[in-house]
């Protein structure tokens, strides 16, 4: 089993539902602790990983399949051609040579294919990529 299986398990034994308000309140208090654990490597390493439980259940809860929403979304950065900037941040190219080369993700071919929103959880159950 892979970590998003164990995060979807999670979600699925507590019987967890998507709630919009209650995703920005989890995500804002892991961002903050992220913020505040600049001189602290594990506390920094522990907020990552809770923002990332924290997204995967969220688009779970969804009802998308978190892996193929994943494929899709480094699809999209992966078509993107870019440099770094001066501030050490990767900016993508916006001319018209380089927009014409992006793709844009398409989730709706991620949805679940039916309301069970815990197959992949299955044991056994190996989704179709």
């Amino acid at each position: 089993m892979n970590f998003i299986d164990e995060i979807i398990r999670f979600n699925t034994d507590r019987n967890l539902s998507y709630d919009f308000n209650v995703e920005i309140d989890m995500l804002e208090e892991e961002f903050i602790e992220f913020r505040d654990s600049e001189d602290e490597p594990h506390e920094a390493i522990d907020a990552l990983c809770d923002l990332i439980v924290l997204c995967v259940g969220a688009i779970h809860l969804k009802g998308y399949d978190v892996s193929k929403c994943m494929l899709e979304a480094t699809k999209e950065i992966n078509s993107r051609d870019g440099a770094i900037n001066s501030n050490g941040k990767f900016e993508k190219f916006k001319t018209h040579e380089a927009i014409a080369k992006w793709y844009k993700a398409d989730y709706t071919k991620c949805k679940y294919e039916n309301e069970y929103k815990s197959l992949p959880y299955i044991s056994g159950f190996e989704p179709e990529y």
